[in-house]
Order: C-alpha cells, then structure tokens, then sequence
C-alpha cells in the first residue's frame, strides 16, 4: 500500500504481454495477484503503530 513506487513507470515489453492490464508487474504463476490499494499511502510517522491486524483480512479502518 506505501506510495514508494513510480506512478509514471513505463512496464516492459514483457510485463505488458503478460497482464496488460495490471499497473505493476506480474510475470509468472497461475493466479493474479490482487494487491488492493497499491501505491496509495504516503509513509508517515508512527505509522501503523495501533492499527489492528489480526489475519486472515488485515483489515485497515479508515486514519489507520
């Protein structure tokens, strides 16, 4: 989720043929991966510090 990736990437030729429709790069296995809100918070002090995580959703409630 951290914002530490460039949002204008250019993926390569072989990230496109793979998934065209992904905005990272997924080259192999037999399943998608869902990374659900990738790239979207910027890292801030004490981050995460009381935020709950208790498996198996890592559920993330909203100013956590």
């Amino acid at each position: 989720m951290l914002d530490i990736f460039e949002k204008n990437f250019k993926r390569p030729a072989a990230c496109v043929e793979a998934d065209p429709n992904l905005p990272y790069c997924q080259l192999m296995g037999n399943y998608r991966m869902q990374l659900n809100g990738y790239n979207t918070i910027k890292p801030y002090d004490y981050m995460n510090e009381a935020c709950p995580s208790v498996a198996p959703y890592y559920f993330r409630p909203e100013g956590c």
